[in-house]
Formats: structure tokens, sequence, C-alpha cells
């Protein structure tokens, strides 16, 4: 597998001294990984450590495994750990597969072995990209789906991606290298199984070639996301006008997109704006928010916990958020209010709203029915909010300054400005 040794050199995955944390189960895959990586050792200085991942099941079976890859490490005299976890256990309590719940976890246990600067190993084969692609396709994944596995993601190396199983094989004959068979990959149980034992054996009899072809799908795929990515990158710092806790996008901007690129920047999006992300955001929710271009100002739809909304010529992505009124106090310097400050001030020549003596004054939410004295005569807050066109989400997030009477609301000073004594300033954070 000098090949594999050569691209790992020339694409800079290691330095000397880095840290490496191989997964090893003892499978074929894994200890064709363990002897590149040990040779590779001859040609880079690094340091290699072995783990072994126990799921607490297959009973004696992965006692044997543990057991096979401990003494390979320790005739190779490379570092081992052993890490055990309960697969089962944690499926049920998170609602996953077995399969999930285990890639879960052995991903968890690898990185927090390798640490903030360490790299890990993993030994997923051209096959188990090809097994992958499929599986994606037919739970029906959209185009940035089928790139499946990478051979660099972040700390995680996959060096034998584009390796084939029947070459992994024939590297571990010629070299005399036992390794551990797994029984329950003999089973159906498991999805990825039954796509290994009959939809590719099926598939196989229309090309031969399947697994190289659905691995060169990947590949097309990859260099296709890496395109639009950076396309998108540059149309959400142009197109998108950011709040704290939102983000708002033009209707006529949006309607100049192709919808490839309008879909990925909604995902964009909603990946900004949601609490922990969008990874279940399916095609049918793209659909949705790209309807309300055509809808009615103040129709919006939730995903997830986040809602998209129309609004005047504008798309807003936030989540809905309810602020509590602040009393302030003397030497107060500055609250924060959403996208708003505001500051005490004490000094001359500053536009700013009164303080009178003794009197309270409150920060608090806009409410239904404020007015405000502006221009000699007093204005509802709502009508100030229709003409600037504020977006409706956005403001309940905008600051009211309320002391006998509504002084100020954030952006629109009132008739009671002053210019001496001490005074209160409400203004946008970015200014």
């Amino acid at each position: 597998m000098k090949k594999v040794i050569d691209e790992i050199l020339s694409r800079g995955w290691l330095k000397e001294g880095s840290r490496l944390v191989a997964g090893v189960s003892g499978g074929a895959d894994s200890m064709a990984l363990a002897c590149i990586l040990y040779d590779l050792k001859e040609y880079l200085s690094y340091d290699l450590v072995i783990m072994h991942i126990h799921h607490g099941l297959r009973g004696p079976e992965a006692d044997r495994d543990l057991n096979f890859v401990r003494a390979w490490a320790r005739d190779h005299q490379l570092p081992f750990v052993e890490k055990h976890v309960k697969m089962d256990q944690y499926a049920q309590d998170h609602k996953l597969s077995q399969e999930e719940a285990g890639r879960i976890l052995r991903r968890r246990a690898l990185l927090d072995q390798a640490g903030k600067d360490g790299l890990v190993a993993l030994a997923h084969s051209q096959d188990d990209q090809a097994e992958t692609v499929l599986h994606r396709i037919i739970r029906g994944t959209g185009p940035d789906g089928l790139q499946a596995m990478v051979e660099k993601n972040g700390p995680i190396l996959r060096p034998l991606l584009r390796v084939s199983r029947r070459e992994i094989l024939a590297f571990l004959r010629k070299r005399g290298q036992d390794y551990c068979l797994d029984s329950t990959n003999l089973e159906d149980d498991y999805t990825r199984n039954y796509i290994r034992h009959h939809i590719l054996k099926e598939l196989k009899v229309l090309n031969p070639q399947i697994k190289a072809s659905l691995a060169r799908l990947a590949d097309l795929a990859a260099l296709d996301k890496a395109y639009f990515q950076e396309e998108v990158q540059g149309l959400y710092h142009n197109l998108v006008q950011e709040g704290p806790d939102y983000g708002l996008l033009g209707i006529q901007d949006l309607k100049k997109l192709p919808p490839a690129l309008r879909f990925r920047l909604y995902r964009e999006v909603c990946n900004a704006y949601a609490s922990q992300g969008m990874k279940d955001l399916a095609y049918k929710h793209l659909l949705a928010i790209d309807q309300l271009l055509t809808l009615p100002s103040g129709k919006g739809i939730d995903i997830h916990g986040l809602r998209i909304e129309r609004t005047y010529d504008q798309v807003i992505f936030f989540q809905e958020k309810i602020y509590q009124s602040y009393k302030l106090r003397e030497g107060d310097q500055v609250c924060d209010f959403g996208s708003y400050s505001v500051k005490l001030i004490d000094q001359e020549g500053t536009r700013g709203l009164p303080w009178k003596e003794g009197e309270e004054l409150w920060i608090r939410p806009w409410k239904k029915g404020d007015r405000i004295l502006l221009g000699g005569k007093r204005v509802k807050v709502k009508e100030i909010f229709q003409e600037k066109k504020i977006p409706r989400p956005l403001r309940g997030r905008m600051p009211v300054l309320v002391g006998e009477e509504i002084y100020a609301v954030a952006g629109c000073y009132s008739d009671h400005w002053v210019k001496d004594g001490p005074r209160i300033l409400i203004r946008r954070k970015n200014q």
C-alpha cells in the first residue's frame, strides 16, 4: 500500500511530531490501516496510538477482537488505548439506530483521545463509500449528500477511501496479517449489511464496477459542493443583513438567484440562526421557504424551532424571543437590548433623552397602544414601525424608553431630548 503512504505524505496531512489516533476494530480494513500507518513511521516521525472501542455487544467475540488488537499493538510496540461504551443503551436513550449510536460513540471517543491538536484515522474504504452513497440515495438525499465521506474532514482522516476491499484483502494476504471476522456483518439486521449483501450484489450484475462508480459519484459531488459552497459564502456576505439573533434577505435579491443557489443560501441562513443547526432540513422545508417569496407580508413557517417569515420586501429568519423590562439606575453605564445599547451620559453637547430627578425610567419592549410625542403631536408607535417598514418580528426587539410617558423608541427620538443634565442614548451596537 505504498500508494496510500505516498498520498498521506504528498497531501501533508501529517507533520513531524503529529499525534494520530487510529481506530482499529480488528477487522480487515482496520488492520490494513494499522499496518500502513505503522509502515509510515519509517518515512515520518509522528506519534501513533492504536485505539479499540468495545461496544458492549457480541459477548466473547467482542472480547476476542479487543485482545487481538491489544496484542498487535504490543507486538509493534505502539501505545494502545481501549474504550468501553454501551452502544445499546445509548441507542435506546437517544432514540437512534444501533448503527448511528455506534458511529457517534466511536467518533466521540477517538476525538477525545486525540485531543485538541491531534488527528483521528478511520479505516473506511472505497466499498464503504459506495455503500454510504447508495444508503443516502435510498433515504432521499440531495446533491450535497452524495459527497458522502471525504478523505480529510477537520481532524478526521480516511486514508483508505480510494482503496477497494479487494486490494485490502490482497495486501493482508501478502503481508501475512490476520484479522478478525465480525459475525454481525453476515446478518441483514443493519441497513448497511442489507445494502452490501443484496442491493449492491444485484447492481453488480448490471455494472460490475458499481462500487467504483458510486465512489466516483461521491468525488464529483464533492467538487460540485465545494464550488457551490464558495458561491454561497459570497452571497451570504453580500445579501444577508445580520442581526444578533436574526437574519434578513431581500425578496428582489432572492428572485434574481437561480433556485440551486437560492436553496443553498436558505440552508446556510437556517444553520446560522437555528439554536442547534439544521441537520434535518429537508427539500420540503426549502420549498416552503421559497414559497414565501410570493406570499403576502406576515406569512411564515416554523422549522425545528426557527421562524421564517415574509415581512414587507424581505424574508426574516429568527427565533421567537421575549425581552424583559429593565429599570435604569444612576451609575449604570450600558444596558443591552437586542441589537441596541442604552447608555447613560453626562457630558455637554450630546443629544439625548431626559432623566428628571426622582423619575423611574424603564427600558422595555413595545406594547400595543404605545404613543410618543413626535413633531408636536402624539403618534402611535405602531404607525412609526409601519412607516419605517420595521419587520413585525423585530418590533419586540426594539427598546422603548418609558418614564412618566414614552420618551423614545429605538432609532426614533421624541420631542423630549435635552442638552443638559443626565441623559440617555439608545443606539445600534454597530454604530
